[in-house]
């Protein structure tokens, strides 16, 4: 939320992109960001509810399904 404020963004406006599921992605989603990339450079997880990546050069096509407008 500290972030959003410093920015003057809202949620909905940010992507969060982390390598935690319980840290990153749901701490943004507590924080009112909806939208998140996990990054998980071991395939160690198997998540349903949000893109998963194994490398940042993945990154940009994760992002383009997230926000197509953004292209």
């Amino acid at each position: 939320r500290l972030a959003l404020e410093r920015a003057k963004a809202k949620g909905l406006d940010a992507i969060m992109i982390g390598d935690s599921y319980e840290r990153d992605i749901l701490g943004a989603r507590g924080a009112g960001i909806p939208r998140a990339v996990l990054v998980d450079r071991h395939r160690a997880r198997t998540i349903d509810d949000v893109p998963v990546i194994t490398s940042l050069s993945a990154l940009p096509s994760a992002l383009a399904r997230l926000a197509p407008s953004m292209n």
